[in-house]
């Protein structure tokens, strides 16, 4: 398979601009195919995110992931 080809495509693909009448239905479709929940991110309009791109670096709202106060942190893999 030509990976770096697939890549570069899928990253254009990723920046182009979609209409503001799409992008709610489009990113609640990416949301469901990749499991990302709609209630942490901030903000919560989705005609905001210009791009896939944009979206898939989408800012959380505050304390919905709170990190541990301790010296070693990692992710934890929900069940």
């Amino acid at each position: 398979l030509p990976l770096n080809a697939l890549s570069r495509v899928w990253g254009y693909l990723n920046s182009l601009e979609l209409p503001v009448w799409f992008r709610p239905y489009g990113l609640k479709l990416y949301s469901w195919i990749f499991g990302c929940n709609l209630d942490e991110i901030d903000p919560s309009d989705l005609k905001q995110y210009a791009s896939l791109g944009e979206f898939f670096y989408r800012k959380l709202r505050h304390g919905v992931r709170p990190i541990a106060d301790t010296v070693l942190v990692r992710p934890l893999i929900p069940s």
